[in-house]
């Protein structure tokens, strides 16, 4: 954990919190502080910091996970989720205009609509990745749940565009991670990436504040997490000012196909 992030700080207190909360329950009902009485004393905090793990994305935890490009060279990594969409266009014709390569990560229905997209991300050099097929969150999906995610996707991805070489990485939807994916990831040789650098596009209309908290936070080997989904116009707007400043900054901008 990077203990500049508030995130850690907050979820410090809260697990603080939730352990003296189970102290003073202990104390309140007389229950021993050995025993199976005290399982609760243990189970607390270790809850508190599994659900930390599942739904705090960018953190690895010492998992097979990647979430920034192991270099202290000026090269970041764009990613861009839920797509491919119309915006998808626009963004393509920005990354191209400035000979900027991204990595996609595609939800597997989309692409069954948009294959003409695939095609063309390919052929400029891009990467796409795997995403789900309908954005599923897969905490809580079964081992065969998750392969029909996965599995459709890939046969998307290949009826698109039967060229281009098999999907190898995939971000599981929100970022949450689940066991069970990334045992399936292992099986089937995907890597799991997540990201270092949140730009929020999601949540943000202005492409102002979207860039600036691209270019305020990026650092060398950053994955910069942006999204191409249908309902992502903000991103088309900040995406020239982001690369106008990463270029200012003598950032280069790779596809993770690039990394290994």
């Amino acid at each position: 954990m990077n203990r500049d992030n508030p995130v850690f700080w907050i979820i410090f207190v809260r697990t603080i919190q939730a352990s003296l909360c189970a102290i003073a329950l202990h104390v309140l009902t007389g229950w021993s502080f050995t025993g199976p009485y005290a399982l609760g004393l243990f189970l607390t905090p270790v809850l508190c910091l599994y659900f930390v793990f599942v739904f705090v994305a960018p953190w690895s935890w010492g998992l097979p996970i990647l979430n920034r490009l192991a270099t202290v060279e000026k090269i970041v990594a764009l990613s861009f989720d839920d797509g491919p969409s119309e915006t998808t266009f626009a963004i393509l014709d920005c990354l191209n205009e400035q000979k900027n390569r991204a990595t996609f990560f595609v939800l597997g229905e989309a692409v069954e609509r948009y294959p003409e997209l695939i095609r063309r991300m390919n052929a400029e050099g891009h990467t796409v990745g795997i995403h789900a097929w309908r954005h599923a969150a897969f905490v809580g999906l079964g081992s065969r749940r998750i392969a029909e995610e996965v599995n459709r996707t890939q046969e998307a991805i290949r009826r698109a565009c039967p060229e281009a070489p098999p999907a190898r990485w995939l971000r599981p939807p929100h970022g949450f991670k689940s066991l069970r994916a990334l045992w399936f990831a292992k099986a089937q040789g995907l890597r799991v990436a997540a990201w270092s650098c949140d730009s929020r596009d999601y949540r943000d209309t202005d492409p102002e504040s979207i860039a600036q908290r691209v270019t305020h936070t990026v650092r060398s080997g950053a994955i910069i997490l942006l999204h191409d989904g249908p309902c992502s116009s903000a991103t088309v707007e900040a995406l020239p000012l982001i690369l106008r400043s990463l270029q200012k900054q003598d950032f280069t901008c790779v596809p993770l196909e690039r990394v290994f």
